[in-house]
């Protein structure tokens, strides 16, 4: 569970210095990777919270796609 924890980091940090493209990446690959290590609902909420806040700010086209 580490790694998922270094990534929504490695996400963070490269959103705060602005590489939007590079923080999708590293958001994305949580998303994908959560459902595959835990079964834990509430992870797995986060991880989907997560990437949605994101592309509230960054791609509300994608933020719509994500929310239906």
């Amino acid at each position: 569970m580490s790694y998922l924890y270094v990534l929504k980091r490695l996400a963070y940090a490269c959103f705060l210095d602005r590489r939007y493209a590079e923080s999708e990446k590293y958001f994305k690959v949580a998303y994908d990777l959560t459902p595959l290590v835990t079964q834990n609902p509430s992870n797995i909420f986060i991880s989907k919270k997560n990437l949605l806040i994101f592309y509230t700010y960054a791609n509300i086209d994608s933020a719509v796609e994500l929310g239906e």
